[in-house]
């Protein structure tokens, strides 16, 4: 059985005395790590705040045979989002079913945008509630609705 002594394992661990016993802190911050830090707390920060304005629909409808509104991208263009919590909005801020005509006639008046309404409800919503949407649409005097959807792939959600 071998034994070791102090002086044996000195011998086998070359240490830095001068450094060991001195009794400075080591405060040398290294950039590369900082910087790395910094980017993953910037990123987690990023990705975990939520959206500002209108939430993020999670399901729209699915079709086969989607066309490409190029209007809806727009910057006048007047989109009432319905969503299945029965919330209700219209651009970015919610509002109940009774004011969206008001909402509507006082968009086309102030930037004299395209006589057309772009809905975007969730798959899952009230069909009740839409098409009370749709209602408050018409009164209003739209008649070129669109709905905003997603193209079908065929493959299961």
């Amino acid at each position: 059985m071998t034994t070791f002594s102090s002086a044996n394992v000195s011998a086998a661990l070359p240490i830095n005395r001068s450094r060991a016993r001195s009794g400075r802190l080591i405060s040398i911050v290294d950039i590369k790590v900082f910087a790395s830090v910094l980017i993953v707390l910037l990123a987690i920060v990023l990705l975990s705040a939520e959206s500002v304005g209108v939430p993020f629909h999670s399901s729209l409808p699915r079709v086969s045979h989607p066309l490409i509104l190029l209007g809806a991208s727009k910057k006048d263009a007047i989109v009432i989002s319905v969503y299945r919590d029965g919330q209700v909005w219209f651009a970015n801020e919610r509002v109940p079913t009774s004011l969206i005509p008001a909402k509507i006639r006082e968009r086309l008046a102030k930037r004299n945008a395209a006589n057309r309404v772009y809905v975007e409800a969730d798959a899952r919503s009230n069909y009740r509630l839409v098409s009370g949407v749709l209602a408050a649409i018409r009164e209003a005097g739209v008649e070129d609705v669109s709905f905003i959807v997603s193209p079908w792939s065929g493959l299961p959600r």
